[in-house]
C-alpha cells in the first residue's frame, strides 16, 4: 500500500521464517495515556499505524525500512509522539506475532488492526518498561526518519532511491549498481552513517539464522569495496 513492488514481494518468498527477534527494554520517564481519539486523529494515525505495523512481520523487515521511514516522514507527528505510537499503540498489540513459530509475514489485515487500536485506545492503557523484539527494527527506521526530515523534501525521494540499492548488499548479496549523481564523499558518508546504523544493525542476527542466504559483515565491505572502485 506505500511502496511494495514485485521486487520486494520476491525477496519476501525466499526469506526464512521464525527470525530471533530479542529485543531490550524501553523504558520512557513517562508515557502519556493516549485515550480516545476523534476520527480526523485517528485517520491522520492510520497510514504510520499500518506502516509500523510491518515491523511486526516475521520476515526481514528491512525490505521495507525506507519505504516505512518514508510514510513517518510525511506524517505531522513528532519523533516522540512516533515513539509513543510505536511503543504504546502497536507494540502490544502486534508482539505476539514475533513470539510464535510462524507468525504473519505478509500482511495484518488492516480492519482487524484498526479494530485492536480503537479498542486499546478506549481502555485508556499505557506501556511501561515494554520489551518489543521489534526494537532494534524500529530504532533503524526512526533513524533513517531523522535523517529525511533533514533534507529538503525535493531531496528525499533521491536519498530513499539510495538507499534501497545500496540495501542489496546486506539484504541478499546483489552486487550494488554505481549510482548516478553521487559524489564519492556523499556516497562514502551515506554507506557509513545511514546504512550501517539501520540496515546493518541486524547483520549478525541473520547470518546466524540462514549462513547461506544473508552476507557476513565482512562480505558486506567487499560488496562497498567493489561499488567504490566502480565508481572511481
Amino acid at each position: 500500500p506505500y511502496g511494495r513492488g514485485s521486487e520486494a514481494a520476491k525477496y519476501k518468498r525466499g526469506f526464512l521464517q521464525n527470525r530471533d527477534r530479542k529485543g531490550a527494554g524501553f523504558r520512557p520517564d513517562a508515557l502519556k495515556k493516549p485515550g480516545m481519539l476523534t476520527p480526523n486523529q485517528m485517520d491522520l494515525r492510520k497510514p504510520v499505524w499500518v506502516a509500523m505495523s510491518d515491523l511486526f512481520l516475521d520476515t526481514d523487515v528491512r525490505l521495507w525500512y525506507s519505504a516505512i521511514a518514508r510514510v513517518l516522514t510525511d506524517s505531522p507527528f513528532a519523533l516522540d509522539e512516533l515513539d509513543r505510537m510505536f511503543y504504546n499503540e502497536i507494540a502490544p498489540i502486534l508482539e505476539p506475532n514475533l513470539r510464535v513459530v510462524a507468525g504473519e509475514w505478509g500482511a495484518f489485515d488492516e480492519a482487524w488492526l484498526m479494530s485492536r487500536i480503537a479498542q486499546r485506545l478506549d481502555r485508556n492503557l499505557a506501556m511501561r518498561n515494554f520489551r518489543s523484539g521489534a526494537k532494534g527494527d524500529w530504532e533503524a527506521v526512526r533513524l533513517l526518519v531523522e535523517i529525511l526530515r533533514t533534507l529538503d523534501p525535493s531531496e528525499r525521494p533521491r536519498r530513499i532511491a539510495l538507499w534501497d540499492q545500496l540495501s542489496k548488499a546486506f539484504l541478499d548479496r546483489q552486487p550494488i549498481s554505481p549510482p548516478e549523481g553521487c559524489s564519492d564523499a556523499e556516497l562514502e558518508a551515506v554507506w557509513r552513517n545511514e546504512m550501517w546504523p539501520s540496515y546493518g544493525r541486524s547483520v549478525k542476527v541473520y547470518k546466524k539464522h540462514s549462513k547461506d542466504l544473508y552476507p557476513s559483515e565482512e562480505e558486506i565491505e567487499q560488496a562497498w569495496t567493489r561499488l567504490k572502485k566502480a565508481v572511481s
